[in-house]
């Protein structure tokens, strides 16, 4: 089991031995907001630039399969928790940037009072997350 924890506070988990796990610096170009009409999801705040590796030699970009899925826990924020329950929402909103827009993450597979895990089982492009 691979397990790695940064300084953000996000956790890493993976049962492949040869996985890779990095936290980038998060580039200048990643919009904090986006237009309406893309999405309604638009994070407060970008939490990791998330890089996952196999040790393969693949392309930037080329899709990472993971079997069984890596799960990667986000915490989140006393004030994000309010903001979503003003939404009618358990937990705030995470997702990743696509290239072109926030998108959420449609599996979360568990949520505490402080954090929301996602289970991860096609990786595309190593994006940055956001959390919101």
């Amino acid at each position: 089991m691979t397990n790695r924890t940064f300084p953000s506070g996000v956790t890493v988990s993976g049962p492949q031995p040869a996985l890779r796990i990095r936290d980038d610096a998060i580039p200048a170009a990643i919009p904090r907001a986006q237009a309406p009409d893309q999405d309604d999801f638009v994070p407060s705040r970008i939490i990791i630039n998330l890089k996952l590796d196999l040790g393969t030699n693949l392309k930037p970009g080329d899709p990472i399969q993971f079997d069984p899925p890596v799960t990667v826990e986000l915490p989140f924020t006393a004030a994000e928790a309010n903001q979503a329950r003003a939404r009618g929402k358990n937990w705030p909103d995470v997702g990743w940037w696509n290239g072109r827009k926030w998108t959420r993450f449609t599996n979360v597979v568990s949520s505490t009072g402080s954090s929301v895990t996602v289970a991860i089982s096609d990786w595309r492009g190593d994006p940055p997350i956001g959390v919101g």
